[in-house]
Order: structure tokens, then sequence, then C-alpha cells
């Protein structure tokens, strides 16, 4: 038996279930073809449960793979046939096998084309890179080009290559490699090949810029009756006796994953019990085909660590997505789901007390800490510097918005009155995780942010948006396009939707804590201020 062969068979070995896909879209019946034309999508869920979206972009042939679990990952590829042109490539089966073994998770399922294609734009990593992969508009490039420089990471080597020899090799020991060579290696994919007599594969090995995580994309084939040749990050797969050309793709991580929530524990009975009843009505079944799909929807972008803003391109943490989702859905969550979203919310809670807008993780986050490295390399400060490399992939947050600071205590005020939720399951869930000292301070943030107008109610005290580094107003609310609030400074829903529902939230939240006997220790000016004195909070 050959290498690859016995290499085949031990991947066959490991367990792995055939699934369908969780969601596909288009489909038919229930979507507009001409509204998906050139796009088709299908989300399947792996070992761990966690979302794993497969999209074919016809119109530029590329094909990405979101891994939504806690490093937001991606694995994407172009395809082009012999003339240059994006491939037709299509789905050569309806399922895909899903398996784990050990630290490592694995999907994979078939593609086929109408003839010979080859395979460029490798590029294995964070979703964040994926995206901007595309907003560059990179997916038109030759196929061997390089996908998506990262300069931040080239800069960071050719900082450590200048460093005194023994600094040098303490930097680089942090990283995990001994020269900036092999740093530099980390930049691209590994591509290998290997050729048996029944089958070939072609293995795309991405290892973090850190080292301490892994990525591989695998192109697998049946040697009887296709070809694969790699040549520099290209791979070409043809069929010497002409026509379809099929081929499998497997995907397979090390990252950690998330843990999902069931709809049992995100929904309430009401709902459920109405979900029952749109199922048994025979005579309206697309009613309860679209409904379904819509329940499953929610099951993907919810875990017990946070709550996506959704798929493909934002499956992470966005603080004012979560809390509004949070709002909207009151009707049909079950009464301790909004547990989650404060948790989240509070876990990632600025030691000031404002909420992030969103977090980095995994490469996107290697990215924003290369990036500090490189400052602080260059304001001489290299102690500092390889402080920041101890670990790179530390996750990252954005506190720049300032809608999602007022609407937290608004989602807790309703949380905590909720007469549903026993009062004891109140109280143990402010005791974890230091939940209450985390809530009183960013009760306390709201209202230093709400003082200065609440003493002197003039235009200018109103809570504005900060400043971008060329002194423009940063759009930091919802409309969070440059041009989305005109370059204005003192946004309509922050001031006087937000602010004034939050302060009401702090009123609420105080008598609830009282009610619990769990009133805490307050010393925070303006909070202490509105504790002793009530009516000045109303008038606020």
């Amino acid at each position: 038996m050959s290498l690859l062969e016995l290499l085949l068979v031990v991947q066959t070995a490991v367990p792995g279930d055939t699934v369908p896909p969780y969601l596909a879209f288009p489909e038919p019946g229930l979507d507009d073809p001409a509204a998906y034309e050139g796009y088709e999508t299908r989300v399947y869920r792996d070992a761990s449960g966690n979302a794993f979206q497969i999209y074919l972009n016809r119109s530029q042939g590329r094909v990405v793979h979101l891994w939504a679990d806690a490093l937001n990952e991606s694995a994407g590829f172009t395809a082009r046939d012999s003339a240059g042109a994006p491939a037709e490539l299509a789905w050569s089966s309806g399922s895909a096998v899903v398996g784990a073994s050990g630290r490592t998770r694995s999907v994979s399922y078939g593609l086929e084309a109408p003839s010979s294609i080859t395979l460029g734009l490798l590029l294995l990593g964070s979703m964040r890179v994926e995206r901007d992969f595309q907003y560059a508009r990179r997916d038109s490039l030759p196929l061997d080009a390089t996908p998506f420089p990262q300069p931040e990471l080239s800069q960071l080597i050719d900082h450590i290559a200048k460093l005194p020899g023994a600094e040098r090799a303490r930097h680089l020991a942090l990283l995990g490699v001994k020269t900036p060579g092999a740093l530099r290696a980390r930049l691209l994919p590994r591509i290998t090949e290997q050729h048996g007599d029944t089958a070939w594969v072609v293995r795309v090995e991405q290892v973090s810029f850190d080292g301490k995580t892994h990525l591989w994309l695998a192109l697998e084939g049946d040697a009887r009756e296709t070809v694969a040749a790699v040549r520099g990050g290209t791979v070409r797969i043809r069929r010497p006796a002409g026509g379809v050309v099929r081929f499998g793709v497997r995907v397979t991580t090390d990252a950690p994953a998330l843990t999902p929530l069931s709809r049992a524990e995100i929904f309430n009975d009401d709902f459920r019990r109405f979900s029952e009843t749109v199922r048994g009505d025979s005579a309206h079944p697309d009613r309860f085909r679209r409904l379904e799909r819509e329940v499953r929807g929610m099951e993907l972008l919810c875990s017990r660590e946070k709550l996506m803003a959704g798929l493909p391109n934002f499956a992470t943490y966005f603080g004012r997505d979560m809390l509004m989702t949070a709002l909207l859905m009151e009707p049909v969550w079950a009464p301790a789901m909004p547990e989650h979203v404060i948790a989240s919310a509070l876990r990632k809670l600025s030691a000031a007390g404002d909420v992030s807008h969103e977090e980095a993780l995994g490469g996107q986050a290697i990215r924003e800490h290369a990036s500090e490295y490189n400052r602080l390399v260059d304001a001489g400060q290299a102690a500092q510097a390889r402080a920041v490399l101890q670990d790179l992939q530390a996750v990252r947050e954005n506190y720049v918005m300032v809608d999602d600071d007022f609407q937290l205590p608004v989602v807790a005020a309703r949380y905590l009155s909720d007469q549903r939720v026993p009062a004891a399951r109140k109280r143990t869930f402010l005791l974890e995780e230091r939940h209450l000292q985390r809530l009183v301070t960013n009760l306390a943030y709201v209202t230093r942010q709400a003082a200065a107008y609440a003493r002197n109610p003039v235009a200018t005290n109103l809570v504005g948006f900060p400043r971008d580094a060329e002194g423009r107003w940063i759009s930091a609310s919802w409309r969070d396009s440059r041009a989305g609030y005109g370059g204005g400074r003192f946004a309509m829903d922050v001031n006087v939707i937000w602010v004034p529902h939050a302060l009401e939230a702090v009123g609420t939240i105080l008598d609830v804590l009282q009610q619990l006997g769990m009133t805490p220790a307050i010393r925070d000016a303006p909070l202490a201020g509105f504790l002793r004195d009530r009516a000045a909070l109303e008038r606020a």
C-alpha cells in the first residue's frame, strides 16, 4: 500500500457523519432564483455544532468556506476554466461528512466542473482577511498572485530582523521559530501533493503567524479519472478522457469550538407551540418551511459565548447587533436567553465601562497586535513590543461606537425586571463572573456621559461622537458608514432614544438590586448622586 493510500485509509477511519445542509440558499419554492443569480450557499453544522458555510460565487469563481467557530476562520480559493473564465462549479452531492479527531474538526464535501479547471488565490485564515480580500476586489487577480499581502506582518518580521542578536532571539522564540526566514514562511500556505494508483491529494496547510493554530484545505480526487498538478500557488485538475471533473474538498481546523445553544434554550414555550401549530398546517407547507429556516438561522448564530451578527461576513461578536437582537426577539425568546447577551457584553466591557462594538479574533487579532508591535518598536520600546508577542491571538476589542454603551442597561433592566425569571436565578447570574460589578461599571459610565447635559442642557453638552485621526467626527452609531451621519457630532438616535432609555434603565436596575438585597457600593460621583437623589435621575 502506498503512503497516499495509507493516509486515505487513516482519514476514512476517523469517525464521521454524513449530514445534509442545515440551511441552503436559494431554496426552490421559497427564493427568487434571479435574486441569487450566480450565487449558491450551504450551511452545515460540524461535529461540535458550529456553523460551517460554503458559498459558490460563480461570477468570480470564488469558493469560500466560513467556519463560525471561536476564531472566525475561512478557507477560500478561486477556480477558472482553461480559457481563464470563472469555472462553472456545482455541488457533486447533497451532503457533507463532518468528523472530529483529538483537537481537530473537519468537514468534507464534493464539487464538480464541466471541464478542466485551475484553482488559485488560496487564502486560509481569518474571515476578516477574506472579507478584506473581496472588498479590495483581489479575486480578479491572476491565480498565482499573492492573494492578500498583510503589510503589518511583513513589517513585524523586518523589525525583528533588525533587532540585536539576543533580543531578536527572544522575540523569535515567543513565535516558535529561530530565524526571520522561518517566520516569513508562515505568510503563505504550504502546498504539498501526493499521488497513488487510485487516489491523489493536494494538501494546503496554513500555520497561524504565531504558530499556535492550523487550518488545512485538502483537495482529493480519483486518480483513475482525474490528474492534479501543483504549480507555484495553483492547482490544475484535469480529466484526460474529457468530461466532468469531480473532486473532494476537506477543510480541517484545530481552533476551539463555540458551545451552541439549542432551540429549546433560545425560544420560549409559546413560540415553540406556535411553531408546532404551523408545522401541522398541511394546507400551507411553505409557511412552515420559511419559519423553520428562520429558526435554524437563529440557532446557527447563538452560542453560550456570544450571539453572532450574521453569516458569512460577520460571524462574530458585535455589541450593537447582539443587544438590538435581544430587544427585537424578546416576545419569542426564552426568559433566560438575555443572560447570554448581557454576560457576553459584560465580559468584554472596558475598564471605563463602555461596551465593545466588535471583537478581533485569530488572524485578525494577530494583524492588529502586529500593528501595535510595530508602533512600539518604532518608538524604541522593544521590551513592551516583546510583551505583545506573548499572545498575538489575544482577543482585541473595538470601543469606538457610542450607541451600544447605552443599549446594555436597557437590555439588563428588562431582564432583571422580568417576573418570569425567578429572583434566585437573577441573584446567581449577577454573582457569576463579577457580573454585578461590571454592570455597575457600565451604569457609572452611562451616567458620566449623560451628566453634562443633565446639569446644563445645551446642545454642546449632548453625548457626541469621537473624532478620527483626521479630526472628523466618526459615525459612531448604527449608521456607521463615513457618510452615515453627514459628518455630524450629535446623533438623534443616541441622545433622543438611547440615553433617556438608558437613564430610565439605571433607575430600574437600582430598584431591582435593592429588592434582591444586592445593593452595591457605588462611589462614582454621578451614579452615586443619582442613587441618593432619584428625582435628579428622573430629571436627567
